[in-house]
């Protein structure tokens, strides 16, 4: 029962589709059905690397790596006034100079889990990223 209601669905969403002339229309279908039936892509399973490069859509990992900076960066300049999560940044403040030093201390993990926990990614992307700049002086 739950599979004919899906397929009835889809069979909807095709027949409203196939007039679709605008990218901006397919791209708003595009997120949220895949669509590379409608452009012709020819992708193998779970690949949306052609949809998004057609459509101009930009992979999930430079969006999160960017709207992480984004946040990191807006955080450390007041924008978002959260002492809570600040508190939780630690700078990195060597002892000697030297040619590299990354910019925030990330404190040992044990875990993936905690390797992986929200502030810690941030501030470890931030560190691999030359791009990264919280301040511009």
């Amino acid at each position: 029962m739950i599979c004919c209601s899906a397929l009835r669905t889809l069979g909807f969403v095709m027949r409203l589709a196939k007039d679709f002339g605008l990218k901006s229309s397919l791209k708003a279908l595009y997120c949220s059905i895949f669509t590379s039936y409608l452009l012709g892509n020819d992708c193998p399973p779970h690949d949306y690397t052609p949809v998004a490069t057609n459509l101009g859509l930009v992979i999930l990992a430079e969006r999160r790596r960017y709207f992480g900076n984004k946040f990191l960066k807006d955080l450390l300049t007041g924008v978002i006034d959260s002492p809570s999560l600040l508190v939780l940044v630690t700078f990195k403040v060597p002892q000697r100079s030297t040619r590299y030093t990354p910019m925030f201390h990330i404190p040992f993990s044990a875990t993936d889990y905690m390797k992986n926990e929200p502030i810690r990614r941030l501030m470890s992307h931030a560190n691999t990223d030359p791009t990264f700049k919280f301040l511009d002086f």
